[in-house]
């Protein structure tokens, strides 16, 4: 019988010392979903679809640069959904020039989005900055009152499949519907809106596809059960997708998957800091309050998204989502999903919005770059890529998590199917304080892995670090143009197999076969 593999853990935390043995199965339990790279999507604000890809008079190297490296080390296709807030207000304008326009809130508002739209032909454009395999989901708006958007919805999905082809994986009508900025467009119960949906969806579908139940749709876009109050849960009358599923919206089998946004937490809370997003506690709080829905969608044949996710809502907090630490929260999220029901992840992105992942143009003060936050991408593209992978959760306390990743397929005759694990030390600490005194945690792993483990560190001077420049991964840093800069410095274990993490800083250990 195959003993399992056992990782000593020694933990030094400035003082005290303490020792844990984990044992690492040689699989993952029974049932575990398989992922990939892809389930690490994006989210992008309508508004700012075209300023994160290009047209034929606007070319960014920045972005062509950030996706390409995504696409590259993660090897499977990106999933993009174009959507958000200003879905809710774009118009098809035949003889527009431009490809977008926008109509922003006063500063003075500091609401930093639309209330207007318009889009023309040379919006399509756009999907050809992205890799030639790049898989989109297109929102549109809708109202209960008026009628007009269902004519710009048919033309802007009739434009899209015909550039996409089978590239549009997902059509969406309407963003968050129960949100309270959109209470003055939506029907007053489920059963109100259910029906209005789909004489939308059955037009659109008619019109685009010839049929009218085409498969194509995502089901809600509504805010996650964390953000709906409901005083029953199950009612027929609470704005969640278990109400409108059994209200019929799937009856004729047109969804591709359940869709619900979900964030950490709001801008506007005074106690959210670095540390609040840094805990492993906090984090797992959200999936974990979309476990039954999820299973409930799944056992009606659907998807469950996250479609719209990301650390703070509001755009993310000015010195917490802008910094290093919430490109450690981000790899923690995302491979604690992955073990979950939870079917794909769609970081949210906006131009000049706290949380991207890059801005890629000066707004709202906020300077064209890369932020903190996209070296999560880095590390969770490397540990998903290649073949379909299943995670399991290894360490899970307050402020350490560890995860293993295993890869489908590989040969039975091997001892494991183990191809990395993932640790993030979420322990918060300052660039400005003693370096000499930053606390690590110390893990050993045992010979028979560890002498062909190879190691890659993700690090910063402290999780308060917004400098994409300082920042590195495997001694690589991403530059002004998006590009990775530097020698690959992937460390070796040593014979006593000894691996120190320190407070804000992550490691991926990968294993060769």
């Amino acid at each position: 019988m195959v003993q399992p593999l056992n990782l000593f853990l020694v933990l030094s935390q400035v003082l005290a010392a303490y020792a844990i043995v984990l044992d690492i199965p040689h699989s993952p339990r029974a049932g575990r979903q398989i992922v990939d790279a892809s389930y690490q999507a994006f989210s992008i604000e309508f508004f700012s679809f075209l300023d994160y890809s290009s047209n034929s008079t606007y070319s960014n190297p920045l972005n062509y640069n950030l996706v390409k490296n995504i696409r590259e080390i993660g090897k499977r296709p990106i999933n993009v959904r174009i959507g958000g807030s200003s879905q809710n207000h774009v118009w098809w304008a035949p003889d527009q020039e431009e490809g977008l326009r926008a109509w922003f809130w006063p500063d003075s508002t500091g609401y930093q989005k639309t209330y207007n739209v318009t889009i023309g032909p040379k919006f399509y454009d756009a999907f050809d900055a992205w890799p030639s395999d790049t898989e989109f989901t297109l929102g549109l708006p809708f109202s209960y009152y008026n009628y007009s958007y269902l004519e710009s919805n048919i033309e802007i999905a009739r434009r899209a499949h015909v550039k996409l082809g089978n590239r549009l994986t997902g059509l969406q009508v309407g963003n968050e519907m129960k949100a309270p900025a959109f209470r003055f467009l939506e029907p007053q119960t489920p059963s109100d809106y259910v029906p209005h949906w789909l004489n939308y969806v059955y037009n659109i579908s008619n019109a685009v596809f010839g049929k009218q139940n085409e498969r194509v749709w995502t089901i809600g876009a509504f805010q996650a059960p964390t953000w709906i109050n409901c005083s029953d849960p199950l009612s027929i009358d609470c704005w969640s997708i278990r109400s409108i599923l059994e209200l019929g919206i799937n009856a004729e089998d047109l969804g591709v998957a359940a869709d619900v946004h979900e964030y950490m937490e709001t801008s506007s809370s005074n106690y959210v800091d670095r540390q609040f997003l840094m805990n492993h506690n906090n984090t797992i709080y959200y999936p974990d309050s979309n476990a039954e829905l999820a299973a409930y969608a799944k056992s009606k044949g659907l998807d469950y998204w996250l479609g719209e996710t990301n650390s703070i809502s509001g755009h993310g907090k000015i010195n917490v989502s802008d910094t290093f630490a919430a490109a450690l929260w981000n790899i923690d999220y995302t491979l604690y999903c992955a073990q979950t029901n939870i079917s794909r992840l769609g970081f949210h992105q906006g131009i000049g919005w706290k949380y991207s992942a890059w801005n890629p143009i000066e707004m709202w003060v906020y300077p064209s770059g890369v932020m903190a936050s996209y070296y999560a991408w880095l590390v969770v593209q490397t540990a998903l890529a290649g073949a379909g992978k299943q995670v399991e959760l290894l360490i899970s306390e307050k402020h350490l998590v560890a995860y293993a990743i295993y890869e489908v397929g590989r040969h039975r005759r091997l001892d494991t199917n183990l191809s990395s694990i993932v640790i993030v030390n979420l322990e918060d600490w300052d660039s400005t304080n003693d370096a000499t005194s930053r606390p690590y945690v110390e893990f050993e792993l045992p010979r028979n892995i560890s002498r062909k483990a190879q190691l890659s560190r993700l690090t910063a001077a402290g999780a308060d670090v917004k400098a994409a420049r300082a920042i590195t991964f495997a001694g690589q840093l991403v530059n002004e143009t998006g590009m990775i800069e530097g020698d690959r410095h992937v460390e070796k274990l040593d014979r006593s197999g000894k691996v120190k993490v320190l407070s804000s800083e992550a490691v991926l250990i990968s294993f060769a076969h």
